[in-house]
């Protein structure tokens, strides 16, 4: 990516892709400075050997015989080493150039004698909803993993892994690969409740404290929802398709985990759509407040309009040049004047109080 001005001299980035033969490893994404990471677990079920912020060379080392083997690369900004890392593991050029671009729409395909996966992992970072670009590659005693940035939702297997705790290092490498993408869709229940709190948080808001800020928060959480939304949606078929790529008669034990996978990613597009009507009820909710404000302050108008119609024909009527006008000529006829504007106002104001006009 490169960047250019625009017009109005904001900042824009462009693909520096365009034109290139397919598959060219360019870096697309971010831009992120991150030093490279990497990550090794070596384990069957009777011990585990893990290694953290590894060197390249220690990446390419045969797995013990029975072993099963995740390598997890916090950033791939480094096109060498991810290049690399292609071709030890026999990867398709086009995978190595999917996993270098961070803006790849979700996919899944099955590649020789390995699986390709890419898909978003929503997760919490500083209180802020982050939308991190991740690649899975399965092959058959190892699984790899390409992260954006340090910073994830694994935890929980990691703590698994290393306590032999469930069935995680009893299994293969593909029910390591369910358990990765497991944890992707728990975190997106998480953020889901958050988005949902955030509506909440709008509607008391909108009800009890209305002012026009609240249009802005309105724009951005509809923002936050489609965004969402966007990026679970392929989820679901990717699941789909790796649940049917799983051989059955090998892994029963699996194929029922991945259909309670694929229900529960249902369950997060049904509960985003919930989302999206309540943003949407609430974006109508705000109108309305809105246009019933604009009423109101029209409807005082109207009636001060109203009032000053006979006030400002009598002063006209009197302000007129005329030489013979005799009520000009009595003694009281100012005060006279003022005290029927003063009555006029106030039966008028009794009229609209009466017909509760305000």
């Amino acid at each position: 990516m490169k960047q250019v001005k625009t017009l109005h001299g904001k900042i824009k980035k462009i693909s520096t892709k365009a034109g290139l033969p397919p598959g060219s490893l360019v870096f697309q994404g971010s831009g992120s400075s991150e030093k490279l990471i990497i990550d090794r677990f070596l384990f069957d079920e009777s011990e585990i050997l893990e290694f953290e912020s590894i060197k390249y060379n220690d990446v390419i080392k045969n797995v013990p015989h029975n072993y099963c083997q995740w390598l997890n690369f916090n950033s791939v900004n480094d096109i060498e080493v991810v290049k690399n890392t292609g071709e030890h593991f026999g990867l398709h050029l086009l995978t190595v150039e999917d996993i270098l671009n961070e803006t790849q729409r979700p996919k899944f395909e099955i590649i020789d004698d390995y699986i390709f996966m890419s898909l978003k992992m929503i997760h919490f970072q500083d209180d802020e909803i982050v939308n991190e670009h991740i690649s899975i590659v399965l092959k058959e005693n190892t699984v790899i993993t390409f992260q954006q940035r340090k910073g994830d939702v694994f935890e929980t297997i990691r703590k698994r892994l290393r306590t032999n705790s469930g069935i995680i290092r009893k299994m293969q490498s593909d029910y390591l690969t369910y358990s990765i993408l497991d944890s992707i869709v728990d975190y997106y229940y998480v953020v889901l409740e958050e988005i949902d709190f955030r509506i909440e948080e709008l509607e008391e808001k909108i009800l009890t404290n209305f002012n026009s800020d609240l249009l802005e928060d309105l724009h951005e959480i509809k923002r936050t929802i489609i965004n969402f939304r966007k990026n679970v949606w392929p989820v679901r078929e990717i699941i789909s398709a790796f649940s049917k790529s799983i051989d059955q008669t090998r892994s029963e034990v699996l194929s029922h985990y991945l259909r309670d996978l694929y229900d529960h990613s249902i369950q997060v597009m049904d509960g985003i759509d919930t989302g999206k009507d309540m943003a949407n009820a609430l974006m109508n909710l705000y109108l309305s407040f809105s246009g019933n404000k604009m009423n109101e302050v029209m409807k005082i108008l109207t009636v001060i309009s109203t009032i000053f119609i006979p006030l400002t024909f009598l002063a006209g009527l009197y302000g007129m040049n005329f030489k013979y006008m005799p009520e000009l000529q009595m003694r009281y006829s100012y005060p006279v004047l003022l005290a029927i504007m003063l009555t006029i106002i106030i039966v008028m104001l009794g009229f609209f109080k009466k017909n509760k006009w305000f």
